[in-house]
């Protein structure tokens, strides 16, 4: 009879954790597919870059994808030379938001970071396993656009201007 009533209880609990999983599954859609990030668009210029540096982004739609170039030019012995240099789409898969981030030269494929939270005008990405960053973090801001990278108790923020 206890065997009966454990196995019993072990099912209701079972059925208990799949009905949960299917309730999160089914508010995933409206929570995120179908959000406009146009607000991203454009030619930025970043504001806070080291001496010497310029860093820009530009940022175009392409269908329901984002796609951003970003890279930072440098003065070395009176010649500017392109020193860095990111390519990275933000699409929605899946029922959820993927940034997927490569620099050449440093990634072999593209690096993934999902869409952890979102509000009308910002947004935060994460991949736990990456080394640096853990986090992306892009938010509008009047005339202007701010993104931070953070992990590991190491963080880099990007004041941005529209050009």
């Amino acid at each position: 009879m206890t065997r009966f009533s454990i196995l019993i209880c072990s099912l209701f609990l079972a059925s208990g954790l799949f009905a949960q999983d299917e309730i999160i599954r089914e508010a995933a859609p409206t929570d995120m597919v179908g959000f406009n990030f146009d607000w991203i668009l454009g030619d930025w210029e970043r504001t806070n870059d080291e001496l010497g540096k310029e860093t820009y982004e530009s940022w175009t739609k392409e269908g329901n994808s984002y796609i951003g170039h970003g890279y930072t030019i440098q003065e070395i012995e009176f010649q500017r030379d392109t020193i860095s240099q990111e390519f990275m789409k933000l699409s929605g898969e899946n029922f959820e938001w993927i940034l997927e981030v490569s620099i050449p030269g440093v990634t072999d494929k593209p690096v993934q970071f999902i869409m952890s939270e979102l509000q009308d005008k910002s947004f935060i990405c994460v991949n736990a396993k990456n080394d640096f960053p853990k986090s992306i973090m892009y938010s509008k801001w009047e005339n202007g656009l701010f993104a931070e990278i953070s992990g590991g108790g190491e963080s880099v923020s990007f004041d941005f201007r529209k050009r």
